[in-house]
């Protein structure tokens, strides 16, 4: 429901009425052929879920929080707190970069990462 609020809010379409309903439809079926699309592209489900998991833990539980804070209390925070938050979601930022590398080497060992992600495009 937030991509379609955020479309209707955006486009200025009425919350009721055929077109909300015709627009709530095209993204409910766009967003599913989206996920179907993934499904087929990536055949390892180990591994698109330890990409995943990487990415999306660091950046919701460590990057997210301390960029928001910054951006809510800009005014209002001292330059050291404004530094040590854009420290830890920079931090937060490279660790997920790290972790999702780390998933992509043990999803082939012995392999090179380059070889490896030739093989999961072309099959």
């Amino acid at each position: 429901l937030g991509i379609e609020s955020f479309v209707q809010v955006a486009f200025k379409i009425p919350a009721t009425g055929t077109l909300s309903l015709a627009v709530s439809v095209l993204l409910r079926t766009l967003l599913t052929a989206v996920a179907l699309a993934v499904v087929v592209a990536v055949s390892d489900f180990a591994l698109m879920m330890g990409i995943l998991g990487s990415v999306c833990s660091f950046t919701i539980s460590i990057s997210l929080p301390c960029a928001s804070y910054v951006i809510l209390f800009w005014g209002e925070l001292s330059p050291f707190s404004k530094a040590i938050n854009a420290f830890i979601a920079v931090l937060g930022i490279i660790c997920a970069f790290i972790g999702t590398v780390s998933a992509l080497s043990h999803a082939a060992p012995g392999a090179s990462l380059g070889d490896y992600l030739v093989n999961v495009i072309a099959e």
